[in-house]
């Protein structure tokens, strides 16, 4: 399973229903698991007003999800991919090519 991070705003409409926030929160992670994840929320302080960490099959199926929570009206969503140690160990132990050639140019 790969690691996503998703980052949501209240919409205007979210805001006007502002007393029902954790019910939405957990209406996002019991969604995500219908993905076949697992997901946890976070109301959080700052430009966002919560994020959910979580698990998912691939990039195309939170795609889809993350398409699905903007279709609400309620959650304007950003999401990344997010990488363990472990991720990113293999990602260095084998590069897919040799330095790029800007790399290489800067080393000169």
């Amino acid at each position: 399973m790969k690691h996503y991070v998703m980052m949501l705003k209240l919409t205007g409409q979210g805001i006007q229903n502002l007393d029902q926030i954790g019910d939405l929160m957990r209406a996002v992670t019991e969604d995500w698991g219908l993905l076949g994840g697992k997901a946890e929320a976070y109301a959080v302080m700052g430009e966002y007003d919560f994020i959910v960490h979580g698990t998912a099959k691939n990039d195309e199926d939170i795609t889809w999800f993350a398409a699905q929570v903007a279709h609400s009206g309620l959650l304007t969503p950003q999401t990344m991919r997010a990488f363990t140690d472990a991720e990113m160990d293999a990602i260095f132990e084998d590069p897919p090519a040799e330095p790029l050639r800007i790399i290489r140019t800067l080393r000169e």
